[in-house]
């Protein structure tokens, strides 16, 4: 079997370690039933209650309770797909890290150079799926954007993928009575009003996720440390401990009775106009819980070059080889159907703090 059999790129893209994406791994798991075997997939999601159970007179049976509502609904997701040529003259130069004088063949090398533009292909998409869940945390929608040719140059056709309904906008938003930077802000008070929009629609509160300017600001104020410091009542710690997942977890706080842990999320990615753009804005914070929602993925269908036919492949990322004789150009891409999808769309709070 060749290395360039799209099923043995398969398990070469499986093994390559996938770039840690905060917002994606800790919220928007995939487990193998949200891996679809057709183009579409099923989008379902609800909006959790608190009803209480009826008195009934003894002798008079029960009272019938409707069952709760929820959303379902077919969608296919977005298609990601970068790729990357290969040409005798990249064969032909030296490699990234390799020796001035190497005696490696140009044969030798585009093993070695496939398996960087895997890893680099594959790590573009684990970014633009950090960027789906971002989005959706921060606005509640995914306004996509698709190109036709080059990115980033000529007119994208959007497609919005959203969560909330549009008379009433999206509610998962919170309005401190002053910005974190006035004097007359109270944090405290701010995340407890937090919590309680959670709990109040049944939903867990786990994490407080801050961006590193207003967690400069929250460590800084007056009240957090004098309740941070109360020897007599637990509040909560500062005790720094570096994740794996390119997030700093800083300590604890109880807010309502819950204990919440605090991240700092500093990392940025490139958009398609060259800009550097954090993943978690500045002057942001929001509360949610780990799982609270999930990734899930198409088939991806393409045509196989050995023998010409459509093949449907169920995973997440799904390789291609292309081989152009004529004009002597290999060429490698792999693509992606991901979208993710909140398991109650009231199941988080975001503000705007500074």
């Amino acid at each position: 079997m060749s290395i360039y059999d799209t099923r043995t790129l398969i398990k070469t893209v499986k093994k390559i370690y996938p770039v840690l994406n905060w917002f994606r791994n800790r919220y928007f798991p995939t487990s193998d039933q949200d891996i679809f075997p057709t183009k579409k997939v099923l989008i379902e999601y609800k909006q959790g209650n608190r009803k209480l159970a009826p008195f009934v007179i003894p002798r008079k049976g029960g009272i019938t309770i409707d069952r709760e509502g929820y959303t379902a609904k077919e969608y296919i997701p977005p298609y990601i797909a970068p790729q990357r040529p290969l040409t005798i003259d990249d064969l032909n130069d030296k490699g990234f890290g390799e020796d001035l004088y190497s005696d490696m063949t140009p044969e030798q090398r585009q093993a070695q150079v496939l398996g960087e533009d895997l890893a680099d292909l594959s790590a573009m998409i684990d970014r633009r799926e950090e960027w789906m869940c971002r989005e959706l945390l921060l606005t509640g929608e995914v306004i996509m954007k698709h190109y036709a040719e080059k990115y980033g140059e000529g007119e994208p056709v959007e497609k919005v993928l959203r969560y909330y309904d549009n008379q009433d906008g999206f509610q998962n938003v919170y309005t401190p009575t002053a910005q974190w930077d006035e004097s007359t802000a109270d944090l405290y008070e701010d995340l407890d009003a937090m919590v309680f929009m959670l709990t109040t629609e049944g939903c867990a509160a786990k994490d407080l996720n801050m961006a590193a300017d207003v967690y400069a600001r929250f460590i800084n104020d007056p009240k957090i440390q004098k309740l941070l410091d109360n020897k007599s009542i637990n509040i909560g710690n500062i005790d720094p401990i570096e994740t794996p997942d390119g997030v700093a977890h800083v300590g604890t706080i109880i807010i309502r009775g819950k204990k919440l842990d605090i991240f700092v999320y500093d990392e940025v990615y490139e958009d398609e106009d060259g800009d550097i753009e954090p993943f978690m804005p500045s002057g942001t914070l929001f509360i949610t819980a780990p799982g609270m929602g999930r990734m899930l993925y198409g088939a991806v269908s393409q045509i196989e070059q050995e023998d010409n036919q459509f093949h449907t492949y169920r995973g997440k990322k799904i390789p291609k080889y292309l081989s152009d004789a004529k004009n002597e150009v290999r060429e490698i891409r792999v693509a992606s159907a991901p979208v993710p999808v909140p398991n109650d769309k009231k199941a988080w709070v975001v503000a705007q703090v500074l």
